[in-house]
């Protein structure tokens, strides 16, 4: 197939692909973003033909880790729409299947990014955030699972649950002490 420079042009792909892979711009990583958000949300076989052929979707997950939270939420949304529909997520996202079905193997892979974002020693709060919206979204691989095994994402929300609780008895203990403290003098 020959490309002529006007095909460049209809077809955007290589130019979203590039701004999402350097993501130097915030604005112009939006407006990628968003261009995929529009392509993906039209949930049409067509569409996903076309994102497996042009790899579109392929620089999306590190974006994940973006310190900007407008994009690590469009990545979210586009995701979400994503596994809504996708028979085969794991190739239309680019990544490494060592799961029998695709949706188990993309839920696996989220599952364990969720994990990893929110048990992370030195995560902020922005990263904690993103894990949370992660595995909220995953939520919707496992309406899709023929079998789904939902302890693991259960015992996460547990742990997640005791991490706060811990926080907030923490920071209400801190608090008394220096109310009494502050009694005292």
């Amino acid at each position: 197939m020959i490309k002529s420079p006007v095909s460049d042009v209809l077809d955007p792909s290589a130019q979203i692909k590039s701004i999402l892979s350097v993501h130097t711009n915030p604005s112009q990583v939006t407006a990628a973003l968003e261009f995929c958000w529009s392509i993906i949300s039209q949930k049409d076989p067509i569409t996903l033909d076309y994102l497996h052929r042009t790899q579109l979707l392929f620089p999306t997950i590190p974006l994940l880790c973006s310190a900007h939270r407008m994009i690590r939420a469009r990545v979210i949304e586009i995701l979400s729409v994503l596994f809504s529909w996708d028979p085969d997520p794991i190739q239309t996202l680019g990544l490494r299947n060592v799961q029998k079905s695709p949706i188990d193997g993309v839920y696996r892979i989220m599952l364990d990014l969720g994990k990893e974002m929110l048990m992370a020693q030195d995560g902020s709060l922005d990263q904690v955030m993103t894990g949370v919206s992660l595995l909220e979204t995953s939520i919707e691989l496992l309406k899709r699972m023929d079998s789904p095994d939902t302890q693991e994402m259960v015992q996460l929300i547990v742990t997640l649950i005791d991490i706060c609780l811990n926080r907030y008895v923490s920071m209400t203990e801190g608090r008394h002490v220096r109310l009494l403290l502050f009694i005292e003098q």
